[in-house]
Parts: structure tokens; C-alpha cells; sequence
């Protein structure tokens, strides 16, 4: 016997189903948006870091970078914030809005207005005397913000020799 209303062998659904279905065929979206490949995160490497500024308290720097695309598709990007860490004390932390895209495994610049403080120069200062250092450690860590598409964390480390090299 078929319920009133009912059209072929399916009965009108009650409210509830209606809400049940309707968040399962959201849920179902929701897990198909998520299967795209992520982007991978671009390499960087800085290649300028300039002192642009000085006050009392704080040093204004530019921070040059290259970005190299891993991904078989442009990146476009918002943005960038970063720390720059030298011996693994955080030293400067800078940031810009300027947009730039990236090509499928190409390459991009892109600067950086980054701010130290006198504390953390002095601070800087004080370990390479006491510790005659021949080097320092460095790591740049932050993230990009890709387009509509959140953001990219980033780590990178290396060292670089305060040794003149000898040719």
C-alpha cells in the first residue's frame, strides 16, 4: 500500500531524511574537494639580504629571494611571511603582500622587508666574539600564501663561512 501522496514506489521523504541526505551529500563533497594534489611548497633561496634602514631600537632589512616552482602548474602567489633564525636564535621576521606567480618549474624573485631589533643583533654579536666562530648557522622558516588556496609552510637551513675562501 502506498502512502498518500507517494509517486511510483518511493514515499515523500520526512524532513529529517531530507536533512540526513543532504549532509551525506555534503560530506561526500567535502572528501572530493580534499583528493586534489596538494602544491608542493616552492624551494627558496635567498640570495640578498640588505640593511635598508637603522634606528635605535631596530634594523629595517630587504630580503632578496629566488623561488623555484617543484609543481607542473603555476603557483600563484599573495604573499610571504618569514623568520630568518642565525645560530638558532630568531634574528629578523619580515613579511610582504606583492603578489607574484611562479611558472610550472620555473622561477620567480621576490623581497622581503624584514625588521631586527638591537637586542637581537647585540645578542648575535656577543656569540660570534665569545665563540670566535669561523660560521654561523641559518634557517629561514615561514610560509607562502598561494592564491584561494590557504598557504605553503617552508624550512630552510644551511651555513655559510665567515672565512674568506682561498683561491
Amino acid at each position: 500500500m502506498r502512502a498518500p501522496g507517494a509517486v511510483g514506489i518511493l514515499a515523500p521523504m520526512t524532513t529529517s531524511g531530507a536533512r540526513l541526505l543532504s549532509g551525506l551529500l555534503l560530506l561526500l563533497l567535502a572528501s572530493c574537494a580534499g583528493l586534489g594534489a596538494r602544491p608542493e611548497p616552492p624551494s627558496l633561496v635567498l640570495t640578498d639580504l640588505r640593511l635598508s634602514g637603522a634606528t635605535l631600537f631596530a634594523q629595517h632589512y630587504v630580503l632578496d629571494f629566488q623561488l623555484q616552482n617543484p609543481n607542473a602548474f603555476d603557483l600563484a602567489l599573495e604573499g610571504m611571511a618569514c623568520e630568518l633564525l642565525l645560530n638558532g636564535q630568531r634574528f629578523a621576521t619580515g613579511v610582504t603582500n606583492r603578489a607574484v606567480t611562479i611558472p610550472a618549474y620555473g622561477t620567480a624573485a621576490m623581497q622581503v622587508e624584514a625588521t631586527s631589533t638591537i637586542i637581537g643583533l647585540f645578542r648575535q654579536l656577543t656569540e660570534l666574539e665569545r665563540n670566535q666562530a669561523q660560521s654561523f648557522r641559518y634557517q629561514l622558516r615561514g610560509h607562502v600564501a598561494l592564491r584561494g588556496h590557504g598557504r605553503l609552510p617552508f624550512d630552510y637551513a644551511g651555513e655559510v663561512s665567515l672565512v674568506p675562501a682561498q683561491l
